[in-house]
C-alpha cells in the first residue's frame, strides 16, 4: 500500500505543480506538507485514502472539481486513481485540506501479482496520465497531462525538500 500512497501524493503534486503557474498567475501558492491521514481497504482491488495537505496560498481560493488519473508501469496500466473535489482556501499561510483519493488496481493486474509488484516496484518504471478541472473566481480550466514520469516528480520534490515547501 505504501507505493500506492506515494503515487497518489505525487500525482496530486504534479497536477498542482503544473496547474497553478498557468492559472491566473497563482505562482506563489506552495504545498508546505502532505501526509497520509487514513487508509480504508475496499475489497481486494480498491482503497480509499485521505491525504492531509497544507498550502501557503496568498491568492484567492482554488477548487479542484475533479482529478482522475491512470498509473502505468513500463507502459502497462497499473491502477486508476481519482480524487473527490476539494478547496484550497485563499489568503492563508496554512490552508489545511483533506484530499479523499480512491485507488483501484487495473484488471490487468492479478491479485497475486500485485503483492510481488508492490514489493519490487521501481519508481523509474512508473508514469501517469492525469486529468483535472479547477475553478477559481468563477473561471474553470480543464487540464490534461500525459506520460508524467513519477521518478522525475520524486526528484523535483527532493530538490524542494530543503526549503520545506514546494512551489506550485
Amino acid at each position: 500500500m505504501g507505493i500506492v500512497r506515494k503515487l497518489n501524493i505525487l500525482i496530486l503534486l504534479a497536477a498542482m505543480t503544473v496547474i497553478m503557474p498557468s492559472c491566473l498567475g497563482y505562482k506563489d501558492i506552495r504545498l508546505t506538507s502532505c501526509g497520509l491521514k487514513s487508509v480504508s481497504v475496499v475489497g481486494l482491488r480498491e482503497a480509499d485514502l485521505n491525504l492531509d495537505a497544507e498550502f501557503f496560498n496568498p491568492a484567492s481560493s482554488v477548487s479542484v472539481m475533479y482529478l482522475n488519473g491512470t498509473v502505468f508501469r513500463n507502459g502497462v496500466e497499473l491502477a486508476q486513481i481519482s480524487a473527490d473535489p476539494f478547496v484550497v482556501e485563499g489568503r492563508s499561510e496554512k490552508a489545511a485540506v483533506t484530499v479523499p483519493v480512491n485507488v483501484q488496481l487495473s484488471r490487468s493486474v492479478s491479485l497475486l501479482g500485485s503483492l510481488s509488484l508492490l514489493s519490487g516496484l521501481d519508481v523509474r518504471d512508473l508514469s501517469a496520465d492525469v486529468e483535472l478541472k479547477i475553478k477559481t473566481r468563477g473561471l474553470t480550466k480543464k487540464l490534461k497531462f500525459k506520460n508524467v514520469s513519477v521518478a522525475d516528480l520524486l526528484r523535483s520534490v527532493e530538490r524542494e525538500a530543503p526549503s520545506n515547501a514546494m512551489i506550485l
